[in-house]
């Protein structure tokens, strides 16, 4: 399995826990993801999905900061990719 579909398959299974170690988890989490390629659409869904759940519903706001820029930059990542665009 891919290090990326690990990681966001990890932050999405812990985006409605919150706390210190959560908190900081989604942290390390955000930041290892950032700048991976995705390699399934679903994998993309699922990690879009679970950045707004995280936006809407941050831990504080360094969660919120990081959330925040992975979608702003899975957004131009979506903008680069013509077969995923559509």
């Amino acid at each position: 399995m891919n290090r990326s579909v690990e990681y966001i398959t990890r932050l999405s299974s812990i985006r409605n826990q919150y706390g210190k170690e959560p908190a900081s988890e989604k942290a390390k989490l955000l930041k290892l993801i950032s700048g991976q390629a995705l390699s399934s659409k679903k994998t993309l869904q699922i990690y879009y999905h679970t950045l707004l759940f995280i936006q809407a519903h941050p831990d504080n706001k360094t969660i919120q900061t990081l959330s925040g820029a992975a979608l702003e930059q899975l957004e131009a990542w979506i903008h680069s990719q013509e077969s995923i665009k559509e």
